[in-house]
């Protein structure tokens, strides 16, 4: 029986007898496709983390607004007050917030100011302007008008208000309160108005105001804690990886960094 030996061809050789036109020719296509899209994935990601950002970057500047700007005032020694009526428009609107500067005699109070005072017969306080200052003799409880020791009345300091969107009176000037009010009932004078800061800041703290300014933010923060416990491999983290990941898969398989292969026939004759 004869034998045929076969020698098998060096992968060099082999390689450089194919004829070029047979040879694999690199594929770099499939490489840039597939960085392209690690790369859109990488943008959409950075896009994400982009938007969570400024997310909570909106939330918190508005809890700390809600918060900062009473503190602000009340720093500098006023009040911000709410106003939840129309009896002062067109100059004070509803919704509007006033600045109200605490007086600590009734010296400082003058025909024509707006303050903010609790009237003696409304649990609410209001802010009016001022049309008269009168002084009122002190009564006992029998209505008998006390003095001083010299047999002089004993005045309190009263204050005489209405609002500019009142009914007018028969001269057209808006007709007064009902009431005189003590001065000691007077919480300040409006220093200056800010209209529709009013509505904003008791919406923030409301209890709904409170729930979506909170709420969100937390879910936010939860949900991005729960995505960190992520394993790695089913996250797009570190796409330096990826990109090695996808480079080496395409090179096996015929791209710009693998070697031509060819088939070499291997034939036993008996």
């Amino acid at each position: 029986m004869a034998t045929t030996t076969v020698e098998r061809a060096d992968p060099d050789s082999a390689e450089s007898a194919v004829p070029p036109e047979r040879r694999a020719r690199p594929r770099p296509g499939r490489l840039s496709r597939s960085r392209h899209r690690a790369m859109r994935a990488l943008r959409r990601t950075t896009g994400r983390k982009l938007a969570f950002r400024l997310v909570m970057l909106l939330f918190i500047g508005l809890i700390a607004a809600s918060y900062a700007v009473p503190l602000w005032f009340q720093l500098q020694g006023d009040k911000l007050l709410i106003v939840t009526s129309g009896s002062m428009e067109p100059q004070i609107p509803t919704g509007s917030a006033v600045v109200v500067h605490p007086i600590s005699s009734p010296a400082e109070l003058r025909v024509g100011q707006v303050v903010s005072f609790w009237p003696l017969d409304k649990p609410e306080m209001l802010t009016h302007r001022i049309i008269a200052l009168k002084h009122v003799e002190r009564r006992d409880k029998d209505n008998a008008t006390i003095r001083d020791a010299s047999g002089r009345p004993i005045t309190d300091p009263y204050i005489q208000t209405a609002g500019d969107n009142n009914r007018p009176d028969e001269f057209g000037n808006p007709q007064p309160d009902p009431n005189l009010t003590p001065v000691g009932q007077v919480r300040g004078i409006v220093r200056d108005v800010h209209a529709g800061w009013g509505y904003l800041l008791a919406f923030a703290h409301s209890g709904q105001g409170r729930f979506l300014l909170f709420v969100p933010p937390l879910l936010l923060l939860l949900g991005a804690e729960l995505m960190s416990r992520v394993p790695e491999r089913w996250s797009a983290a570190n796409w330096n990886k990826t990109l090695i990941a996808i480079r080496n898969r395409d090179s096996a398989r015929g791209g710009p960094l693998a070697r031509s292969e060819s088939k070499t026939d291997h034939e036993l004759d008996e």
